[in-house]
């Protein structure tokens, strides 16, 4: 586990049972502290997670994770720099195989366990598959987000016509549309 991030822990002796189940808990910015690295803060997001075991418990077998997360996070817009709140979410399957001999190994999937190990924890998976399904940019008007959140200011300076200014040439299409959407917005105020 890093240092200092939460742990999601899960006592495995609770999943041979079967029926484990984990719905709808709320994982709160504080479980995503180390968000800001991969470009989002105020990361919330609800956990649902289904275990189950296949094998001799306490011997060599499987664990299956089915794991959903459904939240949100701040990033910024690419285009203004200013803060735009989008959805996330991941899906996903981890499979981890209990050994009664050999090294443990979460570097790769399937993970590796001891079967003589009680407890896993499931914190840095779980951060570590939602930072990978962030969008690598963001602006407002993306993910069902208002475009007119958008920082009317800065859409006027990126078409600005001054020498080494404008990105009018890149993009002056969209941006001009932008403004225009900006300025009624304004008007109707």
């Amino acid at each position: 586990m890093s240092p200092d991030l939460s742990p999601l822990e899960i006592t495995l002796q609770e999943v041979w049972g079967g029926g484990f189940l984990i719905e709808d808990r709320l994982l709160s910015s504080d479980f995503f502290a180390n968000s800001a690295y991969f470009g989002g803060r105020d990361l919330e997001a609800k956990l649902n997670l289904k275990a189950r075991y296949t094998g001799s418990q306490g011997g060599s077998g499987t664990y299956y994770f089915t794991i959903s997360l459904v939240g949100a996070g701040t990033f910024e817009c690419s285009r203004c720099l200013g803060d735009v709140r989008i959805p996330l979410s991941y899906e996903g399957e981890l499979e981890v195989r209990a050994v009664t001999d050999g090294v443990e190994s979460f570097d790769d999937e399937p993970w590796s366990i001891l079967s003589s190990r009680e407890v896993l924890d499931l914190g840095d998976y779980l951060r570590e598959s939602l930072y990978l399904s962030f969008p690598m940019g963001v602006v407002h008007g993306d993910f069902d987000t208002a475009v007119e959140g958008c920082d009317p200011e800065m859409v006027r300076y990126l078409l600005q016509e001054e020498t080494g200014i404008s990105l009018s040439h890149i993009c002056g299409e969209e941006l001009s549309k932008l403004s225009q959407t900006l300025e009624s917005q304004k008007k109707k105020e």
